[in-house]
Protein backbone atom coordinates (compact mmCIF):
# COMPACT_ATOMS: atom_id res chain seq x y z
CA UNK A 1 0.00 0.00 0.00
CA UNK A 2 1.32 3.43 -0.92
CA UNK A 3 0.34 6.43 1.13
CA UNK A 4 1.25 10.06 0.82
CA UNK A 5 2.81 10.93 4.18
CA UNK A 6 0.22 9.21 6.41
CA UNK A 7 -3.01 7.27 6.47
CA UNK A 8 -5.66 6.73 9.16
CA UNK A 9 -6.38 3.06 9.86
CA UNK A 10 -8.59 3.41 12.95
CA UNK A 11 -8.29 1.96 16.45
CA UNK A 12 -5.17 4.04 17.11
CA UNK A 13 -3.35 2.71 14.04
CA UNK A 14 -1.75 5.01 11.54
CA UNK A 15 0.52 4.38 8.56
CA UNK A 16 3.33 6.92 8.27
CA UNK A 17 5.68 6.97 5.32
CA UNK A 18 8.92 8.08 6.95
CA UNK A 19 10.61 8.48 3.57
CA UNK A 20 8.01 11.17 2.79
CA UNK A 21 8.64 12.83 6.15
CA UNK A 22 12.38 12.80 5.45
CA UNK A 23 11.89 14.28 1.96
CA UNK A 24 9.69 17.07 3.31
CA UNK A 25 12.29 17.95 5.94
CA UNK A 26 15.12 18.01 3.40
CA UNK A 27 13.20 20.18 0.94
CA UNK A 28 12.28 22.88 3.43
CA UNK A 29 8.58 22.25 2.94
CA UNK A 30 6.10 23.91 5.28
CA UNK A 31 5.09 20.35 6.11
CA UNK A 32 7.74 19.68 8.76
CA UNK A 33 8.46 16.45 10.61
CA UNK A 34 7.06 18.01 13.80
CA UNK A 35 3.86 19.04 12.07
CA UNK A 36 3.42 15.60 10.53
CA UNK A 37 4.03 13.90 13.88
CA UNK A 38 1.43 16.11 15.57
CA UNK A 39 -1.19 15.57 12.87
CA UNK A 40 -0.74 11.81 12.48
CA UNK A 41 -0.49 11.13 16.23
CA UNK A 42 -3.61 13.20 16.98
CA UNK A 43 -5.50 11.41 14.22
CA UNK A 44 -4.50 8.00 15.63
CA UNK A 45 -5.46 9.11 19.14
CA UNK A 46 -8.88 10.27 17.93
CA UNK A 47 -9.38 6.79 16.48
CA UNK A 48 -9.07 5.48 20.03
CA UNK A 49 -11.01 8.01 22.09
CA UNK A 50 -13.25 10.26 19.99
CA UNK A 51 -16.85 9.26 20.83
CA UNK A 52 -18.04 10.07 17.30
CA UNK A 53 -15.32 7.92 15.72
CA UNK A 54 -16.10 5.10 18.15
CA UNK A 55 -19.83 5.34 17.42
CA UNK A 56 -19.18 5.25 13.66
CA UNK A 57 -17.08 2.13 14.18
CA UNK A 58 -19.77 0.59 16.38
CA UNK A 59 -22.35 1.21 13.65
CA UNK A 60 -20.11 -0.54 11.12
CA UNK A 61 -19.28 2.63 9.20
CA UNK A 62 -16.32 2.60 6.83
CA UNK A 63 -12.81 3.63 7.80
CA UNK A 64 -13.34 6.72 5.61
CA UNK A 65 -16.35 7.66 7.71
CA UNK A 66 -14.36 7.20 10.93
CA UNK A 67 -11.52 9.26 9.41
CA UNK A 68 -13.95 12.08 8.59
CA UNK A 69 -14.45 12.59 12.34
CA UNK A 70 -10.81 12.12 13.39
CA UNK A 71 -9.21 14.30 10.70
CA UNK A 72 -10.77 17.66 11.73
CA UNK A 73 -9.40 17.18 15.26
CA UNK A 74 -5.94 16.52 13.85
CA UNK A 75 -6.24 19.66 11.70
CA UNK A 76 -6.99 21.75 14.79
CA UNK A 77 -3.74 20.65 16.43
CA UNK A 78 -1.82 20.93 13.18
CA UNK A 79 -2.98 24.53 12.75
CA UNK A 80 -1.93 25.43 16.29
CA UNK A 81 1.56 24.20 15.39
CA UNK A 82 1.43 26.07 12.07
CA UNK A 83 0.38 29.29 13.81
CA UNK A 84 3.20 28.99 16.35
CA UNK A 85 5.73 28.51 13.53
CA UNK A 86 4.38 31.14 11.11
CA UNK A 87 3.31 28.51 8.57
CA UNK A 88 0.23 28.76 6.33
CA UNK A 89 -2.98 27.39 7.80
CA UNK A 90 -4.28 24.06 6.48
CA UNK A 91 -7.97 24.63 5.77
CA UNK A 92 -8.58 20.92 5.27
CA UNK A 93 -10.41 21.53 2.01
CA UNK A 94 -8.04 19.56 -0.19
CA UNK A 95 -5.80 22.50 -0.99
CA UNK A 96 -2.15 21.60 -0.85
CA UNK A 97 -0.59 24.03 1.68
CA UNK A 98 2.95 22.93 0.85
CA UNK A 99 2.95 23.04 -2.95
CA UNK A 100 2.64 20.43 -5.69
CA UNK A 101 6.39 20.45 -6.29
CA UNK A 102 6.86 18.92 -2.85
CA UNK A 103 4.43 16.10 -3.64
CA UNK A 104 6.20 15.24 -6.90
CA UNK A 105 9.53 14.49 -5.18
CA UNK A 106 8.22 11.93 -2.70
CA UNK A 107 9.29 8.29 -2.97
CA UNK A 108 6.91 6.23 -0.80
CA UNK A 109 8.12 3.63 1.69
CA UNK A 110 5.59 2.49 4.26
CA UNK A 111 6.18 1.85 7.93
CA UNK A 112 3.41 1.02 10.37
CA UNK A 113 2.98 3.25 13.41
CA UNK A 114 0.74 2.12 16.26
CA UNK A 115 0.98 4.50 19.20
CA UNK A 116 0.44 3.09 22.65
CA UNK A 117 -1.57 5.49 24.73
CA UNK A 118 -1.56 4.99 28.49
CA UNK A 119 -3.27 6.98 31.13
CA UNK A 120 -5.65 6.83 33.99
CA UNK A 121 -8.66 7.18 31.70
Amino acid sequence: MNVLIGAFKGNGNQVIDYADVDQMSKNKSSLTAGLIAIHETKEAYEGLVNPTVLRAKELGRSIESQFSFAHPEALKYENIYRSNHNLPKNLGNGDNPFGNRQISILLPRILRFSPTIKGDG
